[in-house]
Order: C-alpha cells, then sequence, then structure tokens
C-alpha cells in the first residue's frame, strides 16, 4: 500500500511542479486575493455537476476519450472551441503524462476557450492506451480550467483532485458505482469548498 501511495504522490508532485510553471504568482497559488472580481467567482460555481460524469464508456484510444470530453464540455456551454480544448490536453501530455498508477489519469487543460472550471469524470469500461506513458488508463478526472483564472484555480482544483484520487476507498468506490450520482456525492464537496471561497 505505501509504495503505491508514494508513487502516486511522487506523480503528483511533478505535475504539480510542471504546473507551477505557468503561473504568473507562484506565492499566491493557494489563496485568493483581494483582487478577486465577480467574474472569477460566477466561474467557481459548480466545479462538478452530475451531468458531466460519465460511466460505462467504450473509447478505445485516448484521441477518443479527450474529444469525448471537450465536446461535452462544449455541449454544456463551458468553452467555445473544442479543437482548441483537445489541443490543450496534447499540449499538457507532451509536458508531462497525466497517467497515473492503478489506471487512473488526470488530463487537465488550461485554454482561452474555456469559460467554467470544470471536473468531468468518465468511467471506461476497459483500459485504454496512453502512448505518453507507455501505460493505460480506464478512469479520468479531467481537470478544464479558464486561462484567465489560472492563478487561483488551477494549483486549487488539482491538489483537490489528486489528493481523493489516492485514497483507495475513493476509488474503490467511484469504480463501484452504479449510476453518476454517487459518483457526483463523492465529489460535491469541490463546489462546495469553492463557495466558501466566495464567502472569505
Amino acid at each position: 500500500m505505501f509504495p503505491k501511495i508514494l508513487g502516486n504522490h511522487l506523480i503528483f508532485t511533478q505535475i504539480v511542479k510542471l504546473s507551477m510553471i505557468h503561473l504568473e504568482k507562484q506565492i499566491h497559488i493557494i489563496k485568493y486575493t483581494e483582487v478577486c472580481t465577480k467574474e472569477v467567482l460566477r466561474v467557481m460555481k459548480n466545479v462538478i455537476v452530475r451531468e458531466l460524469i460519465f460511466i460505462d464508456t467504450e473509447f478505445k484510444t485516448q484521441d477518443e476519450v479527450l474529444n469525448f470530453i471537450a465536446s461535452r464540455l462544449f455541449e454544456a456551454g463551458r468553452c467555445s472551441d473544442v479543437s482548441e480544448v483537445v489541443r490543450g490536453f496534447y499540449d499538457r501530455e507532451a509536458e508531462f503524462s497525466t497517467c497515473m498508477n492503478d489506471g487512473i489519469a488526470i488530463p487537465h487543460c488550461l485554454n482561452q476557450a474555456i469559460s467554467d472550471a470544470t471536473v468531468i469524470v468518465v468511467r471506461n469500461q476497459f483500459d485504454i492506451p496512453w502512448p505518453q506513458k507507455e501505460d493505460q488508463a480506464n478512469l479520468f478526472f479531467s481537470l478544464l480550467i479558464p486561462k484567465k483564472n489560472e492563478n487561483q484555480m488551477h494549483i486549487r482544483i488539482l491538489a483537490q483532485v489528486a489528493q481523493l484520487i489516492m485514497e483507495d476507498d475513493f476509488i474503490k468506490n467511484v469504480r463501484d458505482s452504479e449510476n453518476t450520482q454517487i459518483i457526483y456525492d463523492l465529489l460535491k464537496d469541490l463546489n462546495k469548498t469553492f463557495e466558501m471561497e466566495k464567502e472569505i
């Protein structure tokens, strides 16, 4: 158990370090500042919604699942360009693979085409090859962040999701869930966290 947790922790640490390169003010990545605007607060609502949780999909390739995620984001009115979001996914994969251990991947994208911070969950029926790591994944927690709000959100959401992923019980419950409501209930505290931030 400990080697697996340590391995996931090291992978997560590398992802976070890489993501921090894109932040203009590294010292303020965890807390809000007084310069937050109403627009920022609007974007922070409903990070996770039941309608963007998908189970028992049958994708066979990385490209299929990434295009699916971007398309669902577009249909939900949370991005303006599917191809830009997909390109953002691959740009990040080129820097560092987002595939972790145990068949889990956290593909994420910071892009100007994204209007609302969103977490999309996809549970595939079988493993999908993940070329950047020469590994496979079947459970995806995708993070999609507006480029203009990366300083306030990117590391915060990434850290919260990664913390959940490292919990064995959480992953087991997601894998065993019979419907999307159960998975939503496991993740809905992401929304609560950012609602509390709004009150600060």
